[in-house]
């Protein structure tokens, strides 16, 4: 149970953070790159951070709150780099990007699996 609702949210985390990259991405960077690029960083960043957002820190942090900050700012700390590299960012651009695709999949996790 616990493994099919961590696979439906990665799907929802994926669709939802990859389409924000893309409006972030052609607002804010100038010159272009291969859509598959896009969509290749969408999903390495996060398929490569939301397991240890379930599987590990939950065994780390029992309170929900704490559970909540710290899990956003890890899964930040992971995705920035990514994304500074695969679609050559600045740093700044890096952290605003993933704190944008994070909430929005905060969002969308909200609206479909409460």
């Amino acid at each position: 149970m616990y493994d099919a609702l961590f696979l439906k949210a990665l799907g929802a985390t994926v669709l939802s953070e990859t389409i924000v990259l893309f409006g972030l991405y052609f607002r804010f960077c100038p010159k272009p790159i291969p859509y598959f690029r896009l969509v290749l960083a969408g999903i390495w960043a996060s398929a490569g951070s939301l397991p240890y957002l379930w599987y590990v820190l939950p065994s780390l942090i029992t309170n929900r709150a704490a559970f909540m900050i710290a899990g956003e700012v890890f899964v930040t700390l992971i995705e920035m780099p990514v994304l500074y590299y695969f679609l050559a960012l600045t740093r700044k651009q890096a952290v605003l990007f993933s704190v944008v695709c994070n909430c929005a999949s905060i969002c969308v996790g909200l609206i479909f699996f409460r």
